[in-house]
C-alpha cells in the first residue's frame, strides 16, 4: 500500500498520531477531527525485547481527505518505545562509508552500500532484512555502528552489520527481493558469519564469494516453492464449486467450493501475487539453468515450449495489476466514500484476472523449477562444460539454446519488488 508523505504532514498531525496511540495502548475512547487510528501492532525479539511499534491511520477530515496528499488514504508511522513519534527519512542519500570503501576494493564486480541508520522507518526496514539471523541487536531507534548492503554480480543480497566500534563483525544473508511469506519461512538460508572487529577485509570478501552460491539455492528454492504453492492453490480453485443458493458466505465441502463467483477470484488475487512476485524469477531462472540437452529431451521439451506462454500470462496479470493500481491513485473523496469504490475496483480487478490466471492452473512451472534445482548455486564453469558435452553428445542444436554462463538471478525485473512501505 502506498502511504501518505510524511513531508506533508504537520507538527499537529504527530500529536494526533501519538495520543491516539496513547489512548488505544491504554484501552481509552480518544478521538480526532483529523485522524482515526487503524490498527498498531508491536514487535519483540525472541527474548521478548521490545524492537519496533508501527501504527497506520487514515484521515477522517474530509477537507483532508479530498486534497492531493489524500490520495493515498493511509499514513504509516512508527513509533519508540515510549509511543513518541518518528519521521520518515528513508529518501535521504545513503551515507558514506569507510569500511564499504575497504569491501569493495576486495569485490569487484559487486556492489557495497552503506545502510540508511535513521531512527524509525529507515531502522525498520534494516530489522526487515536479516533472512535467518536470529534476534538482532538494534531496534528502530537504535541503530548499530556500520551497516552494509553487499549486492552480488547475479543478485545476491548479503547486510555486513557491526552493532558498536570494537564489537565482531557479522555477515549474513539478506532477504531477496521479490520473497514472498510462502517462501523464507520454509527455506533456511545460509548461516551468518562472523568476523573479529580488526577482520582483514579481503577475509570478509572471500566470505561473500563463499556465500554467494549458498544464497543463490536458499533464494531459488524459497521462490521455487513459493511458485509452486500459488500454482497447486490456483489448480484447486479452477475445479471448485460455485454455490447457487445466494449463501454469502465463503465455506468448503467434501469437494471445496465458494459461494460466489466473487468469493473464488478473490481468493485467487492472493496467489496471483505470489505469482507476480516469483513467477518471473522462477522462469528467468529455469532459462538460465537449462541446458542443450533439457530441449532435446521429449520429456522436457513441451514444458519448455510452454514457458513462454506462462511469461505472457505474468506479463498480462501485471498489467492488469498496473492498471488497477493507476485507476485507484486517481480517486479522491472522503474515506467514507472511498472505500465501497475501492471494494468495487478490487472485485474488477479480480474478475479480469482470474481467467488470465487459472492459465497458471496447469503450467509447467513448478517441474520444470524441480527438474533445474540441483544445478542452482553450481559454478558458472561446471554448468557450461555440461551444456558442452550435451551438445557433444547430441550433435545437434535447439533453435533457441538456452544461456549456460550466467547463474538464474536472484533479483526481480522492473515490477515484481515488494509495494513501497
Amino acid at each position: 500500500m502506498p502511504y501518505i508523505d510524511h513531508a506533508t504532514l504537520d507538527p499537529a498531525d504527530y500529536v494526533a498520531f501519538e495520543q491516539l496511540l496513547a489512548a488505544d495502548r491504554d484501552h481509552r475512547p480518544r478521538t480526532d477531527p483529523n485522524w482515526e487510528l487503524v490498527f498498531s501492532t508491536t514487535s519483540s525479539n525472541p527474548g521478548r525485547q521490545w524492537e519496533s511499534t508501527r501504527a497506520v491511520y487514515r484521515p477522517t477530515d474530509p477537507v483532508f481527505a479530498t486534497t492531493a496528499r489524500g490520495r493515498r488514504t493511509h499514513v504509516q508511522v512508527y513509533f519508540d518505545e515510549s509511543g513518541r513519534a518518528l519521521p520518515d527519512r528513508s529518501d535521504e542519500q545513503r551515507p558514506d562509508s569507510p569500511q564499504a570503501g575497504r569491501l569493495a576494493e576486495h569485490l569487484p564486480g559487486w556492489s557495497v552500500q552503506s545502510c540508511r541508520l535513521n531512527p524509525g522507518r529507515d531502522l525498520a526496514e534494516l530489522l526487515d532484512k536479516p533472512w535467518g539471523w536470529g534476534p538482532k541487536p538494534w531496534t528502530t531507534t537504535t541503530a548499530p555502528h556500520t551497516a552494509l548492503d553487499v549486492t552480488g554480480p547475479t543478485g545476491e543480497q548479503l547486510l555486513l552489520v557491526q552493532r558498536s566500534p570494537g564489537s565482531p563483525i557479522v555477515l549474513g544473508a539478506a532477504v531477496p527481493d521479490g520473497m514472498v511469506s510462502a517462501g523464507p519461512r520454509r527455506t533456511p538460508p545460509p548461516p551468518p558469519v562472523t568476523f573479529s572487529p580488526d577482520v582483514d577485509w579481503a577475509s570478509v570478501a572471500d566470505a561473500c564469494r563463499t556465500l554467494a552460491p549458498l544464497y543463490r539455492r536458499a533464494a531459488w528454492l524459497a521462490h521455487s516453492n513459493a511458485v509452486s504453492h500459488a500454482v497447486q492453490a490456483l489448480g484447486h480453485l479452477t475445479t471448485a464449486r460455485i454455490a447457487d443458493d445466494g449463501r454469502a458466505q465463503r465455506y468448503w465441502g467434501d469437494e471445496g467450493g465458494f459461494a460466489s463467483e466473487d468469493a473464488r477470484n478473490r481468493a485467487a488475487w492472493q496467489h496471483i501475487e505470489t505469482a507476480l512476485a516469483a513467477g518471473p524469477l522462477v522462469a528467468a531462472g529455469i532459462r538460465a539453468a537449462s541446458v542443450v540437452e533439457d530441449y532435446l529431451d521429449p520429456a522436457l521439451t513441451a514444458d519448455l515450449g510452454r514457458l513462454s506462454v506462462v511469461e505472457n500470462v505474468l506479463v498480462r496479470l501485471r498489467e492488469i495489476r498496473t492498471g488497477w493500481q493507476k485507476a485507484t491513485d486517481a480517486i479522491v473523496g472522503h474515506a467514507d466514500e472511498i472505500e465501497p469504490v475501492l471494494r468495487r475496483s478490487e472485485a474488477l480487478r479480480n474478475r479480469e484476472a482470474w481467467p488470465v490466471a487459472r492459465r497458471l492452473a496447469n503450467s509447467p512451472l513448478p517441474a520444470l523449477a524441480a527438474h533445474v534445482t540441483p544445478r542452482i548455486g553450481m559454478p558458472a564453469d561446471t554448468r557450461t562444460e555440461q551444456a558442452e558435452a550435451a551438445r557433444a553428445r547430441s550433435g545437434e542444436h535447439p533453435a533457441h539454446p538456452p544461456s549456460t554462463t550466467a547463474a538464474p538471478p536472484c533479483t526481480p525485473p522492473p515490477g515484481a519488488r515488494h509495494p513501497a512501505r
